[in-house]
């Protein structure tokens, strides 16, 4: 008798040059990012998603390729390039050996269509494509992982025809005297004082937040008000007007028979 195994998958698509910039048709929208389930042959039963909006209104509709892979030889697979600009024949090439399987996830016909307002739920088992054939991954058992588990990785690519992502806000820090916010990694509270749109409709505790030079990073421990959020572990200064964004606008959620 089979067994089902989840697991929780969040990429990097805000962060570096990237962050708060749309994608077009054919972007990377995020790179190989690893995640484990039990050895052996698994079956992908279900893919489901929590889609931050755009700036606090729902609105990601587009449609995305989500590429499966392993290592081959204890290697992982090779950067498909830069995120959110298309791959070029010389960055997909040397992933190609590596790539499992794909799944097509259609938004226009997956997703909960706005009934949450400010995000979108998503879920494969809407279009029935899961139950036609299960995709059957398996990784390298030289790449090195947790005693019992092995290491698959995915990245998504925007659909080319429609590809338009875009997980901005216009949230900004807004401290008093144009005051800029310190790195604190102590784990304390920081209080940070916002203007523009209410972070209340985009942000809860837990999520990771990234300012948009793509250097700082900070967990939202509460979201208290229309000009209030309280973070902690700041990774580096957070500058005085800076746009606060959310580092991993997509959650994944992946169901396997093991």
């Amino acid at each position: 008798m089979g067994k089902y195994y989840t697991t929780t998958v969040l990429p990097d698509i805000n962060h570096g040059a990237a962050t708060g910039t749309a994608t077009s048709d054919g972007d990377l929208l995020f790179d190989w990012t690893p995640f484990e389930i039990p050895r052996g042959a698994a079956a992908l039963c279900s893919v489901s998603a929590q889609v931050f909006g755009t700036d606090g209104a729902d609105g990601q509709g587009e449609d995305l390729m989500l590429y499966f892979a392993k290592s081959i030889n204890g290697v992982a697979p090779t950067s498909l390039g830069t995120t959110h600009a298309a791959p070029t024949a010389a960055t997909a090439t040397p992933s190609r050996r590596n790539i499992l399987d794909v799944k097509f996830l259609d938004w226009s016909l997956i997703t909960d269509v706005g009934g949450l307002i400010g995000y979108n739920i998503v879920t494969s088992e809407r279009d029935g494509t899961l139950d036609a054939g299960k995709i059957i991954l398996q990784g390298d058992p030289m790449y090195a992982s947790t005693e019992g588990y092995q290491t698959l990785w995915i990245a998504g690519v925007t659909e080319k025809a429609n590809g338009i992502w875009n997980f901005d806000t216009s949230i900004a820090s807004n401290e008093d005297a144009s005051a800029n916010v310190a790195a604190n990694t102590t784990g304390a509270s920081v209080v940070l004082k916002t203007s523009g749109t209410d972070p209340r409709n985009v942000f809860a505790p837990g999520d990771i937040a990234v300012g948009s030079t793509g250097g700082p990073t900070m967990e939202v421990v509460s979201v208290d008000s229309a000009t209030q959020m309280t973070v902690k572990n700041i990774s580096e200064q957070l500058d005085n007007a800076e746009i606060i964004n959310p580092l991993n606008p997509i959650t994944f959620h992946f169901g396997f028979e093991v």
